[in-house]
């Protein structure tokens, strides 16, 4: 017993067998230029939220080239996956003791990436998200021009990190990275507001894509 309790713990301590911490995450996604205070096609009135846009734009990032984990993320669910499975043979009367054999019908269509974001003073959600999901609805998928700044899908990443090594200075590490392209959010929350308490206020986003990759990254 000492022999294995021995394996198991250097088995544990390496860095590629260890256990991550579940906070240990970030996600990042690129807001689209044609994504605009400039709703005037499509309502009837000017959305006036340009000022409280760019301040919040220019806090995580947005317009630079470097990536930067979106600090209003407070939860992030990512997709599974499903096979349609059915089983087929002989249907009716004496089989036998036959059993029916299993047949992939198809892959099962892509869940939807859900991520929840805190609410501050410059709402990420109602000034970025909301009308991202307004313009989406308004202007469909279709490509309106060869331009890319004209397009309202983009890309996103969701990074999850290894623990890293206190004894060796080592930073964490990314140890795999989802991303997810030509990425649009497709729904977002209401909120309840009432005078009872004070509280932190996290609201829910719905994301579809076309397709996803994971890599695993030294």
């Amino acid at each position: 017993m000492a022999n294995e309790l021995s394996y198991f713990n250097s088995f544990i301590a390496q860095r590629y067998n260890s256990i991550p911490y579940s906070t240990q995450w970030m996600m990042h996604v690129n807001i689209p230029l044609s994504i605009t205070s400039n709703l005037r096609n499509i309502d009837t009135e000017m959305w006036n939220i340009n000022y409280g846009q760019q301040a919040i734009l220019n806090s995580v990032g947005a317009g630079t080239n470097h990536v930067h984990g979106n600090i209003f993320a407070q939860s992030v669910t990512v997709p599974g996956e499903k096979l349609e499975v059915t089983r087929v043979g002989i249907e009716s009367g004496f089989r036998g003791g036959f059993n029916t054999t299993p047949v992939i019908n198809s892959r099962a269509d892509p869940e939807t990436v859900n991520i929840s974001f805190l609410e501050t003073t410059y709402s990420f959600l109602d000034l970025v998200i909301r009308p991202w999901i307004i313009q989406v609805g308004h202007q469909g998928l279709v490509p309106i021009s060869d331009d890319p700044k004209d397009s309202i899908k983009s890309t996103m990443w969701v990074m999850f990190f290894d623990r890293g090594d206190i004894k060796t200075n080592t930073p964490p590490k990314i140890r795999k990275m989802w991303k997810f392209n030509n990425v649009f959010p497709i729904s977002c929350d209401s909120d309840t507001t009432d005078f009872q308490k004070n509280q932190i206020t996290t609201l829910a986003t719905q994301w579809m894509y076309t397709h996803y990759t994971i890599d695993s990254v030294n």
